[in-house]
């Protein structure tokens, strides 16, 4: 019997030094073999724009999935063609039913 893969939603408001930190411990869960997604909310959603952030690209390389907040985008008038590619707009429905799924952990920053 093989052990079950891990379920990660870490959760990113901020932007700089720590932010990039912790975008690279998503990373690594990922590359770990996790399923992770980097939820980036309030001043992070700049991290998405496509080209803005090296970390947030090695993330998604190595098979993480990015979700992006759509209030904070329409907030910002950021528009969804200058995400990257691997972007995905949810609401906070979705985060909500991961928050609550069984065997899901979650890191907010």
């Amino acid at each position: 019997m093989t052990a079950p893969t891990m379920s990660y939603l870490l959760v990113e408001s901020q932007v700089g030094h720590a932010s990039e930190r912790f975008v690279g411990d998503a990373l690594a869960l990922a590359a770990a073999g996790g399923r992770v997604r980097l939820f980036l909310v309030a001043d992070a959603v700049a991290a998405a724009v496509r080209g803005a952030s090296e970390p947030v690209a090695a993330f998604t390389a190595a098979g993480g999935e990015l979700w992006v907040d759509g209030f904070t985008l329409a907030q910002r008038a950021i528009p969804r063609r200058v995400l990257a590619d691997a972007a995905s707009v949810v609401d906070m429905d979705r985060v909500a039913a991961e928050l609550t799924a069984a065997g899901t952990r979650v890191v907010w920053h």
